[in-house]
C-alpha cells in the first residue's frame, strides 16, 4: 500500500522539496485486538518480501508491517537522497501513516542501521529493538559496497548488480528452499538508484554506535555464524547498549530469516513476548 511523504533535503544542500515521495509498505494481521505490533526494516537492494514469512507467521496473534524503504522495491526512487536520515525518514513517515504507538522494530543489514537511528531518536515508540546482521552508521565492516559504487560509475549500475548479485548469492548455491530464487529477484528488480546518487558517499553522519550506551531499548542482537564481517559489529553493539542480548547462530549467512525462517520466528516470537 503507497502513501506519499514530502521528500526532504534530498539534494543534501539543505534546502526543502515539496516534492512527494511514495512509501510502499504492507501489513498482515488486524490492528485491532493484535498481541503486538512489529515492524520489519530491509537491507540494501532487498525489499518487504524479504519479510513475507514472518509476516504470515505473526499475522494470526499480531500486527505486522513491512516497507520498501526509497529506491527500493515498490518505494519512489528519487535521484538523491539516500543516506541513513532519509531512511529513517521513510520508516518514522510509515509509523505516522498507520498511527502506531508502541511497536517492536526488526532490522535486517541495512535496515539494522536504519532501525538503530530510529531506536536512539524515539526508544518511547519501541517496545523491543531486534538486530539481525545489523550494521551502524559511521561504522563500516566491508568496503564491498564502495567497491560496487566505483563499479557502478565507471561501468554502469548494471555491471554493479550483476557483481553484487553473484558475490551474494554464491553462498546460497547449495542451499535448500527458495531462498536464492527470491534474493535473486528483488534484487534485480532494485531501482539501483542509491549507486548512482551523486552525493553517495558525501553525507554527514553521527556516530550512532557511541551514542547507543545511553540508548534505553531492549535489544536482541542476531548474527550468523559464517557471517564473518558482522560477528565484529554483533560484539561492538552488544558492548554499546547496555540492555542487550548477543546471539550467534550456528550454520547460517548474513540473511537469517530466509536461511531458517522457521527457527527464526520461533527466537523472534520468544523474545517479543517476554520484552512486552
Amino acid at each position: 500500500m503507497p502513501f506519499a511523504i514530502n521528500r526532504n533535503n534530498l539534494d543534501n544542500s539543505g534546502a526543502p522539496s515539496n516534492e512527494e515521495l511514495r512509501i510502499h509498505y504492507e501489513t498482515a494481521g488486524d490492528l485491532d485486538g493484535a498481541k503486538g505490533v512489529l515492524v520489519f526494516a530491509h537491507g540494501f537492494t532487498l525489499d518487504y518480501r524479504l519479510w513475507r514469512e514472518q509476516l504470515k507467521y505473526f499475522a494470526p496473534e499480531y500486527f505486522a508491517v513491512a516497507f520498501d524503504s526509497r529506491g527500493h522495491g515498490l518505494s519512489d526512487a528519487p535521484v538523491t537522497g539516500y543516506s541513513r536520515d532519509h531512511r529513517l525518514t521513510d520508516l518514522l513517515a510509515v509509523v505516522n501513516e498507520l498511527k502506531l504507538k508502541k511497536f517492536h522494530l526488526i532490522g535486517l543489514s541495512m535496515g539494522g542501521a536504519t532501525s538503530i537511528g530510529f531506536a536512539i531518536d524515539h526508544p518511547e515508540c519501541l517496545e523491543s529493538l531486534t538486530l539481525v546482521s545489523s550494521g551502524v552508521t559511521a561504522y563500516n565492516p566491508t568496503r564491498h559496497q564502495d567497491a560496487l559504487t566505483k563499479l557502478a560509475r565507471e561501468k554502469g549500475v548494471e555491471a554493479a548488480r550483476e557483481r553484487w548479485i553473484k558475490s551474494t548469492l554464491r553462498y546460497y548455491n547449495d542451499k535448500p528452499g527458495d531462498a536464492q530464487e527470491l534474493l535473486e529477484t528483488m534484487m534485480k528488480e532494485h531501482s539501483a538508484a542509491p549507486w548512482q546518487d551523486p552525493n553517495r558517499g558525501n553525507y554527514q553522519h553521527r556516530n550512532d554506535l557511541e551514542l547507543l550506551q545511553d540508548m534505553k531499548v531492549r535489544t536482541l542482537i542476531l548474527v550468523g555464524a559464517k557471517d564473518l564481517n558482522f560477528i565484529p559489529m554483533g560484539e561492538r553493539l552488544n558492548a554499546a547498549i547496555p540492555d542487550s542480548k548477543l546471539e550467534v547462530i550456528p550454520d547460517v549467512g548474513h540473511i537469517i530469516n530466509l536461511e531458517i525462517p522457521e527457527r527464526f520466528n520461533e527466537r523472534l516470537k520468544s523474545w517479543i513476548e517476554n520484552a512486552a
